[in-house]
């Protein structure tokens, strides 16, 4: 099954359905993700605007949950205007932030600008707007 239509119907996949479009394989840290959401939020609002809606993310605890979504390796990758899927490695403020900045782009920019932009536009804002520790980044 084509990984964004399995964004739009995740408990499918063995996640909780979205409380405020955050979705959960282990209710467990649903806490923590509902801070981290937020949070990042309420940093990148300041430096792009606001977001005209919260995107839906799937917080997978376990590496078999990321997979069911048809990822690998990634740590959130965004499927367009769907939502992401957060796998256990990418629960941190920067990968979050990095994420939603993808999400405020797809809002105010649409879909056609972000199939023409080129990569380092597209993950260079991403990467600088959102805090990101790693230096140097490897290539995608």
């Amino acid at each position: 099954m084509y990984a964004q239509s399995r964004i739009l119907i995740p408990t499918v996949f063995g996640v909780s359905g979205g409380v405020d479009q955050i979705c959960m394989e282990d209710e467990a840290r649903r806490e923590e993700a509902t801070e981290l959401v937020p949070q990042s939020i309420k940093e990148i609002e300041p430096l792009l605007g606001s977001f005209h809606y919260a995107p839906k993310m799937i917080f997978c605890s376990t590496h078999q949950c990321f997979e069911r979504f048809g990822f690998k390796q990634a740590a959130a990758p965004k499927m367009g205007k769907a939502g992401t899927v957060v796998a256990p490695r990418g629960w941190t403020q920067y990968y979050i932030k990095h994420e939603l900045i993808h999400h405020w782009r797809a809002q105010e920019l649409g879909l056609i600008e972000l199939m023409c932009a080129s990569m380092w536009i597209w993950e260079g804002m991403a990467y600088a707007l959102s805090d990101d520790p790693r230096r140097p980044l490897t290539e995608p």
